[in-house]
């Protein structure tokens, strides 16, 4: 699926969650990579950067405390910079709750986000039970789950679990995982080549390496070191795994093409707002940045509906290429994920990037290796 292609943070606002100083993810490499992406200045885009955790907060913050009446939050940036915060009822007065800044602008919306993802969730265990491809997101701006299916839409909409909310069109190809060719790390088998994800650490503290599970078995580094799988998950949400050998040391650091970064933190899939920036690395595309145009979008991965955040670039730019799975996904020196895919050849989704948040490695018994102060 495809929503408004500008998206911006707006400026600095007052809020009983807001925080003192510049943002912990902020490094000059982010600033550079937002004003590129953007096209702004990078005053601009320390400006905007200012706020993007702040938005990612009050969204943690409404989801648990406003969880029947919040509808989503998204950053726009044409035809002016604005947050847009959505409610059922109440919405000014709600909003003015958690904000005074003007720059956060309350909505109505028909639905509340937890009926939308209940909704989504509801009409893709329908569409896998019946074994119709597809796939689907959140349309925040409508208030609206799109689902595209390789079937008869009129008989779906006949049967649609949820009428009033989700709308089908039909689609020919969907979510294709990017096989092909220390975290960003290269690595490959006799028949693939894909990037390794962040460095990982067990709780009997043994470390390894988390890349894509789709990547396969057989994996070693560029020198020829076996990497021996050590736990995985591939279907769903689920497209990780973790690898180790004895003669590696992992590093908490992952490469960004230009520099090695130490990893400080992670960036839960919670704290990431549709509009704002993140990037990522891989040995084809190399870094790449874009914006979130969907926090939920869904398809049936290996027979079970997985969900994963969409990336989009301003300028259609392709994201991401096979060869780039399993690579790190990161808002500055913070963890967000593990590279999953792209849109397929011909659909409006072809140069976007799909990931794994990263707050999935927990499923592995796993965690990022952080830089220890």
């Amino acid at each position: 699926m495809k929503f408004a292609k500008g998206f911006a943070i707006a400026a600095a606002v007052w809020s009983p969650l807001a925080f003192a100083g510049a943002p912990r993810f902020m490094t000059d490499a982010l600033v550079h990579d937002y004003a590129a992406t953007n096209g702004v200045s990078l005053g601009e885009a320390k400006r905007e950067l200012a706020i993007q955790e702040e938005a990612g907060r009050l969204q943690q913050t409404l989801m648990q405390r406003e969880a029947d009446n919040f509808a989503g939050l998204y950053i726009e940036h044409r035809p002016r910079y604005r947050i847009v915060v959505k409610f059922v009822r109440d919405a000014e007065v709600t909003l003015r709750r958690y904000t005074r800044d003007k720059t956060f602008e309350s909505e109505v919306a028909p639905y509340s986000l937890s009926e939308l993802r209940d909704a989504e969730a509801a009409t893709g265990k329908e569409l896998i039970a019946t074994n119709i491809p597809f796939q689907s997101g959140i349309d925040l701006h409508a208030s609206k789950v799109r689902v595209g299916v390789k079937a008869d839409v009129s008989t779906l909409k006949r049967s649609s679990v949820a009428p009033s909310i989700v709308e089908f069109h039909h689609q020919d190809a969907f979510i294709q995982p990017t096989i092909y060719a220390a975290g960003g790390d290269y690595i490959k088998s006799n028949e693939r080549r894909c990037t390794a994800g962040f460095s990982v650490v067990s709780a009997s503290d043994r470390r390894g390496l988390a890349t894509a599970a789709h990547c396969g078995d057989g994996l070693m580094t560029t020198n020829l070191i076996p990497l021996a799988k050590q736990d995985s998950k591939n279907a769903g949400s689920y497209d990780v795994q973790w690898l180790w050998s004895s003669r590696i040391q992992p590093q908490p650091t992952f490469y960004t093409g230009s520099a090695n970064l130490y990893v400080r933190g992670t960036y839960p899939s919670t704290m990431l707002v549709v509009g704002a920036q993140v990037c990522k690395f891989g040995w084809t595309t190399r870094n790449t940045c874009g914006l979130v145009v969907d926090l939920y979008s869904q398809s049936n991965y290996n027979g079970a509906v997985g969900t994963y955040v969409q990336v989009h670039h301003p300028n259609n730019y392709q994201m991401t290429l096979e060869g780039d799975s399993g690579g790190p996904v990161y808002v500055g020196n913070y963890a967000a994920g593990i590279v999953h895919g792209r849109g397929a050849d011909g659909e409006p989704t072809e140069h976007d990037l799909f990931f794994e948040p990263i707050e999935t490695l927990g499923a592995l018994g796993v965690s990022v290796m952080l830089q220890q102060f």
